[in-house]
């Protein structure tokens, strides 16, 4: 499906568990998450988490150049404090693009440049 909207001039990313799964089909973009099978957004409940992610594979999506782009996000299942990224990320300094705080700080790294 992720082909057919970018061949109408979409761009997408798609957000999977499974590096092999992600070889075999070739999506677009891709970002790699390492949580449980069928669980690509995080734990059911758990906004912080949710909005992370989603965030993390829009910033992507701006920032990938071409079709095969691929991203693994740093986080690890049950083990991160969403609520304290966000609130990292609440308080970047829009001038700079630099985040506050340890958490917020990781979660940015990988996506500056």
């Amino acid at each position: 499906m992720a082909r057919a909207i970018e061949e109408g001039g979409i761009p997408t990313v798609i957000v999977m568990m499974w590096k092999d799964v992600e070889e075999a089909l070739r999506p677009p973009r891709v970002v790699h998450v390492r949580f449980p099978f069928g669980r690509p957004l995080g734990e059911p409940g758990n906004i912080p988490q949710q909005r992370v992610i989603i965030a993390d594979a829009l910033r992507f999506l701006e920032k990938a150049e071409e079709p095969g782009s691929m991203l693994e996000l740093p986080y690890r299942w049950r083990r991160e404090d969403y609520a304290e990224i966000l609130t990292g990320r609440k308080s970047d300094d829009p001038a700079t693009g630099e985040a506050a705080g340890s958490a917020a700080d990781r979660s940015s790294r990988f996506l500056s440049g």
